[in-house]
């Protein structure tokens, strides 16, 4: 089943990230002690400094990270550590990282989708121009972070206070790598409004089938989609492959195929990373703030006929 990274944006949404944030950092895992409330979650949840990214499966909260820049109460970490005498003597831009979990059955393959949370945030702070990532993290999770550059500028201690151990890690915006870096390459793909929605699937996984109802733009990230085409046969079905769209290219459901779209099946055919838009189309709204079309967004547009998508798609 796919996994979409989306920031989030309804009190339904903050309630449950804060429910599942319990999950881990208390059922499963003991760090914190358990909440009245069920619920893990502090003012910093609550300014507009903040933002909460969120990992979901079939609309259930399994992971989230939330990002804060300076705000009147100061930055989350200040509460287990001191990061301002790192950056004194020059101007820096900096954001607190903080409250990272996944629930244990998605900490698997390499925390793959531990860095697609992360590097989202990254991605956020490269577009507000953040210069530094600051963190006070377990340091059970500082090998994973190393692999994105972060690093530790104090050795790891017991805080008295919240009864857990803290190492501080920091990294400068320059110095990102690894699988951090490669979330930000890949968002540069194209010049369209800011956007964090992002939908992720396996090879082979459906996006959606025969006679569905999704009404969503897609812009493809990273990955390859194959688009078929169902004909029945007397008692058979036959599967035909219209075409493929690959990254900066992008998709209407049930706009992009002429009215017998309820015989379209749309599949990933590797590891696809999709950008969702909701609202306008995707390319409306770039047409509107940019005058034109970026690349590939040009080469699909509403209502084409099956041959005239099949000799425009980008092998």
């Amino acid at each position: 089943m796919s996994v979409r990274i989306k920031i989030a944006e309804t009190a339904a949404e903050m309630k449950d990230l804060c429910f599942a944030r319990h999950k881990v950092f208390v059922e499963e895992e003991g760090y914190l002690a358990p909440k009245a409330d069920g619920r893990i979650v502090d003012q910093f949840d609550t300014f507009g400094t903040t933002t909460n990214f969120i990992a979901m499966e079939d609309n259930r909260i399994v992971g989230g990270i939330r990002i804060a820049t300076s705000s009147p109460a100061g930055f989350p970490s200040d509460q287990f550590f001191d990061f301002g005498p790192l950056f004194q003597g020059f101007s820096a831009t900096i954001a607190s990282v903080s409250q990272f979990f996944l629930l244990k059955k998605y900490r698997a393959n390499g925390y793959r989708l531990g860095f697609e949370l992360m590097g989202m945030c990254a991605y956020w702070a490269s577009k507000r121009n953040v210069t530094h990532l600051v963190a006070a993290v377990n340091p059970v999770i500082a090998r994973l972070l190393k692999l994105g550059g972060l690093e530790p500028v104090a050795p790891k201690f017991f805080h008295d206070g919240a009864g857990v151990e803290v190492l501080p890690m920091a990294v400068d915006m320059n110095h990102i790598k690894g699988p951090l870096l490669s979330t930000i390459k890949r968002q540069k793909i194209l010049t369209c409004p800011e956007n964090f929605d992002r939908e992720f699937f396996l090879a082979d996984e459906p996006i959606f089938c025969r006679n569905q109802d999704l009404q969503r733009d897609y812009v493809v990230i990273n990955g390859r989609i194959m688009v078929y085409d169902h004909q029945t046969c007397g008692r058979h079905d036959k599967r035909n492959l219209l075409g493929e769209l690959g990254p900066g290219q992008s998709f209407r459901e049930f706009g992009l195929f002429p009215p017998s779209s309820n015989q379209v099946e749309i599949s990933a055919g590797t590891k696809t990373e999709l950008m969702i838009t909701s609202g306008k189309p995707v390319y409306d709204t770039m047409k509107e703030t940019m005058g034109s079309f970026p690349f590939g967004l040009q080469q699909l547009s509403p209502n084409r006929s099956q041959s005239t998508m099949n000799t425009h798609v980008v092998h």
